[in-house]
């Protein structure tokens, strides 16, 4: 099985879901209030 390697990148790169968040909706891809 070669697919753990590939699995990691979807996860990548590893950040605090907050700061994660906040990236997304600087950048408009999501609503504030979407995720709790």
């Amino acid at each position: 099985m070669g697919s753990t390697k590939d699995d990691q990148i979807v996860y990548a790169p590893r950040a605090e879901p907050v700061d994660l968040v906040a990236e997304l909706q600087k950048g408009g891809f999501i609503e504030k209030g979407a995720i709790e």
